[in-house]
């Protein structure tokens, strides 16, 4: 019972606010920030948690979506919810965790609800990118290779090729900042942790990548990525990007990723995707957007949609998408797609 009037305290000290350390005066032992934390996708928006205090930072959201199929006359109905969570400490180490759970169901004959529930980060972080030029990142999460942004997150990622971004679940990565405009990385990781490589010293099913970021304030703004790609089983892949964010929010990104896999030493033929994504300006609480996918010898795919605004977490999505098949000249998919999304 003695501890109960400094839990009581501690309690009452914790700051809950969308900016931390507004007032230098204000000390509190933890900060919780809720639903703006971006540091998950930029981690040089890092500047308020390089206090001497814990802080705690949380962002959930929830996506339901609803599409119908023109050529089978099929509805399917999509559940994805994520949470992401990190805890900063006073020396620059932080814990990043996220998860998701995602749901799809279909109404035709015999259906059933596929359900996928995963931790897709689990990661401990020493340095923040934009302050320490040097960061060493481990743990289960992304490797370095691409653009590493999905600006619609899961909604077509079942219509998508996820396959050319893929890589092992569980890497180390150390990264370099010149503090102005550049940085690059590098990254290991396991190709199947089930199989305890390390111990085994078996490390030939490691995979490498390296990634160079360049950003140009002559450009407006403009991002450039250069990434390569070595897997275990013979890929190789190779990743140009761009990233472009107005001054008035609209977001514009080109993507070409080639891969190819060379088992055996021996050449094989390559695969290729040409993504192009376009988000408009925000204007009378509505944003259209736009997405083109060319996957070489397989597939294209168009997706043009409105995005609609009430208060200031929630959105309504609309969208129409059309998908060709290329081995097929006569399989032409339409698809409807409506969607509600919500960031607490």
């Amino acid at each position: 019972m003695a501890c109960m009037p400094k839990l009581a305290f501690l309690l009452a000290c914790i700051c809950f606010s969308e900016h931390a350390f507004a007032s230098k005066d204000l000390e509190t032992p933890v900060s919780v920030f809720w639903g703006q934390c971006k540091l998950e996708t930029d981690p040089k928006l890092a500047g308020p948690f390089s206090s001497r205090y814990l802080a705690l930072c949380i962002r959930p959201e929830s996506h339901q979506s609803i599409s119908a199929q023109q050529s089978n006359n099929i509805s399917q109905y999509d559940h994805y919810s994520r949470i992401y969570a990190a805890i900063h400490t006073p020396g620059n180490v932080a814990f990043h965790w996220s998860a998701f759970i995602q749901g799809q169901t279909d109404d035709g004959p015999g259906s059933e609800t596929k359900i996928t529930r995963q931790t897709d980060t689990a990661a401990l972080s020493i340095g923040k990118l934009g302050l320490n030029r040097f960061l060493l990142s481990t743990g289960k999460q992304t490797m370095a290779f691409g653009l590493g942004i999905k600006p619609k997150g899961a909604f077509f990622e079942s219509l998508s090729s996820p396959e050319f971004w893929k890589t092992p679940g569980y890497s180390a990565t150390v990264s370099w900042d010149n503090l102005v405009d550049a940085t690059g990385q590098i990254s290991v990781g396991i190709a199947d942790p089930e199989e305890l490589l390390f111990l085994e010293r078996e490390f030939k099913n490691l995979s490498i990548s390296s990634r160079i970021i360049y950003d140009s304030p002559a450009w407006f703004g403009t991002r450039f990525v250069l990434s390569g790609l070595a897997h275990h089983n013979g890929e190789r892949r190779l990743g140009l990007g761009m990233l472009n964010i107005a001054p008035n929010g609209a977001m514009s990104l080109i993507e070409w990723v080639r891969s190819r896999q060379t088992p055996d030493g021996a050449n094989s033929s390559f695969k290729q995707i040409i993504r192009f994504t376009l988000i408009g300006e925000k204007q009378w609480k509505k944003k259209p957007f736009f997405i083109y996918d060319d996957v070489r010898h397989t597939h294209r795919l168009f997706v043009i949609g409105q995005e609609f605004y009430f208060y200031k977490n929630m959105s309504v999505r609309m969208s129409f998408a059309y998908r060709k098949d290329e081995s097929d000249e006569r399989e032409h998919l339409f698809y409807g797609i409506g969607g509600l999304s919500l960031q607490l």
